[in-house]
This record gives C-alpha cells, structure tokens and sequence, in this order.
C-alpha cells in the first residue's frame, strides 16, 4: 500500500521513529518511504507490505506432583498464539490442558485501533475441574465440575506496566460429587457473573524474578439476573516482591481471597496448592471460600549449567483456608515450606521441589515448560 503526504515539511526523525514503531507492531513484512517529485511538488510516500500471516508461538507447560503413595497428579498443557490476525494487531491465542483437568480456551485480545490502549477480549472455554475440601487432613467433599462458557471483557492498558478491565462471563455446566454427602445429588449449574480484574506488573522475569513488583485486585459478583444459580460476591488481593542483591534473591508475596454477601457453591470456590502457592500440596488441590496466604522465599544464583541459569531456593508460607471469612484468624494458621531446583531451560523453566505442609501433606513437583 502506499500513501502520499503533501504540503507538510519533513520531519526526519520523527518519520523514523513511526516507522520504526509500525514495523514493530509486527503486522506488515516491511516498511519503507521515499520522496517523489510530480511536476513542482515533492511528495513523501510511505510504502508497506502487509505480512501474508502474522508469526505463530507454540507453548507447553508439564507438571507432575506425587506423595509416593496415594496420590498422584499429571497435567500437560499447550499454548497456541497467533499475532497480528488482523491490521488492527489482534492477538488470538487458545489452551489446551490435558490430564487431571482436560479443557480448552480461546481468547481474542482485541486494541480498538493501532496504537490504542482500549481492547476488547471475548473468550470462550470448555473444561473439567475438581474441588476438593479438606478437614483435618481429610478430603470431606470431592467434586468434578465440568463447564462451558463465554466471557466478554473490555478494558484499557497503561503503558507495558498494567492494565484494567470489566466484563460479563456466562457458562453452563454439570457436577460430579465423588466424595460427600449421599444426599446431594449430581446437578446441572448455571453461572451469570460480572467481573473487574486489575493488574500491575514492573518483573523484570516471569518465572524467575529477580526486581520489581506485581499486584493484581478483582472483584467478581454472581447474580441470578445474569444466569446464575446463587447471589454472591467475591474478591482477590495478590501482591509480589522480588528484591536481589548480588547472588540472593528475597521474594515477599500476600494473597487474601474472601467470598460475602452471599454463599457460593462448590463449584465457585477458591482453589490453592503447588509449590509456590501451598507447598505440601498439589496445584488446585484445596479448594474454600476463603484464603489467606503469606509467602517468603529466598532464592541463589549459581553458575549456569549447560549455559542454563540455575537456582536453588527455599519458599515458606504461612496461611489457612476458611469456611466462612468470619472464622479468619490470622493467629492461627499453618506453616508450610518448599525446597526447589529451577533452571531457565531451552524448553522453558524447569522446577524439580519438595514441600511439607504442617499436619504432614507432602508432595514431590516436577514441572517443565510454562505458559503466561
């Protein structure tokens, strides 16, 4: 394509910087400019060829968690991102998980227009999930929960530090009560909820970080009038620290998870475990209405092996999961703690951990790959 521009002086660098800045948006395959003489007139015409297709990335991420006797977890899963499909730099990217809970996602990260930081994000998903609750040690419920669904979002992005975004999410979807009562019975569910999701994030690495900060706050409100079986609300505080000095790495992290104004079911529970969120314990293996959860982890910069970065860290938390946010009592929660391997792989990061939660619950982690 090509486009003339008359009667306007020429202001190289500036030029140079918005080509620079619309190559970089990775929607056309090159640009160039050159001056025209028609006649008495000197033009500027920018030209541009559009790439046939924008650049495809293929993720995985594998993990294995084992008490070396009655329980043991497997999930694989693949990420699929394809951008720019459009000349507007859409982003469509799609999950696949595999294992313990099967399912897959689809999202379209959608600006408004080149350069905009307003985006649209409709998204859909089909998945199984088990919610298990835990008293005393002991599994007291067990449900497999399967939904499918649709979300809708929009929202608006500041800078490459954070963004903010609303929308509505609806799904349908079925249970399976493996452990319980015998008096409850299988059911078909219906979801309607509305949702505000906020996030910052100045981490100079996602699965190794070693400076800067991460918050994210959401709200998420159940209404019948929206499709849902039960009114309630809940909320999500979770803020992350990663402060290095030379070869020590300090990381610092909170997370307060509260369901109000209303009882939620099952299927609507905050889940928690792995070994960085619960150690002792597998990912998502717990599931409450409310969590609170403290974190402190060192970890140690030691020579590459195999040109890989490797550390060695420990993580230890301090934190419980409770039936009503009125029995929260910060006094009177478990210790739990983590020892862990991690190398930055060619595949990806690599983790192999051990965690102890207080009562006895451990578990061996082995995870490969990751997604973001």
């Amino acid at each position: 394509s090509e486009m003339c521009i008359r009667d306007r002086p020429l202001d190289v660098p500036t030029l140079e910087k918005d080509i620079g800045r619309i190559y970089g948006l990775e929607t056309f395959d090159s640009v160039q400019y050159e001056l025209e003489e028609k006649g008495s007139e000197t033009g500027l015409v920018l030209k541009a060829v559009k790439q046939p297709w924008g650049p495809n990335y293929l993720q995985f991420g594998l993990s294995l968690s084992s008490d070396f006797a009655d329980y043991n977890r497997f999930s694989i899963r693949f990420g699929y991102t394809k951008m720019p499909v459009n000349s507007l730099n859409g982003e469509w990217r799609t999950l696949f998980s595999l294992g313990e809970e099967p399912g897959i996602e689809t999202d379209l990260y959608q600006p408004l227009a080149i350069g905009s930081p307003w985006f649209i994000d409709p998204s859909a998903f089909a998945r199984t999930s088990k919610f298990n609750v835990i008293d005393d040690g002991n599994i007291t419920a067990q449900t497999n929960v399967f939904r499918i669904g649709a979300a809708l979002a929009i929202g608006r992005e500041f800078s490459s530090l954070g963004e903010i975004r609303a929308g509505l999410r609806r799904y349908v979807g079925d249970t399976d009560v493996v452990v319980g009562d015998p008096e409850i019975p299988d059911q078909d569910i219906s979801g309607g909820e509305i949702f505000l999701n906020a996030r910052y994030d100045s981490l100079d690495d996602i699965f190794f970080p070693l400076h800067g900060w991460k918050a994210k706050f959401g709200l998420t409100g159940s209404r019948t009038e929206l499709g849902a079986d039960t009114d309630f609300d809940q909320a999500v505080l979770d803020v992350f620290t990663a402060q290095t000095f030379g070869k020590h790495t300090l990381h610092l992290s909170g997370r307060i998870m509260t369901s109000y104004n209303g009882q939620p079911s099952i299927y609507n529970y905050f889940r928690v475990g792995g070994l960085f969120s619960l150690p002792g314990y597998s990912e998502n293996e717990l599931a409450a209405e409310n969590a609170v959860l403290f974190n402190a982890g060192y970890m140690h910069a030691f020579k590459p092996i195999l040109s890989m970065p490797t550390y060695i860290g420990i993580n230890m938390l301090y934190g419980d999961l409770f039936e009503n946010n009125d029995d929260i009592d910060i006094s009177d929660m478990k210790l739990a703690g983590a020892v862990y391997l991690g190398m930055k792989s060619v595949v990806g990061p690599l983790y192999i951990g051990y965690g102890l939660a207080e009562g006895g619950s451990q578990r061996v982690y082995f995870n490969i790959g990751g997604l973001y």
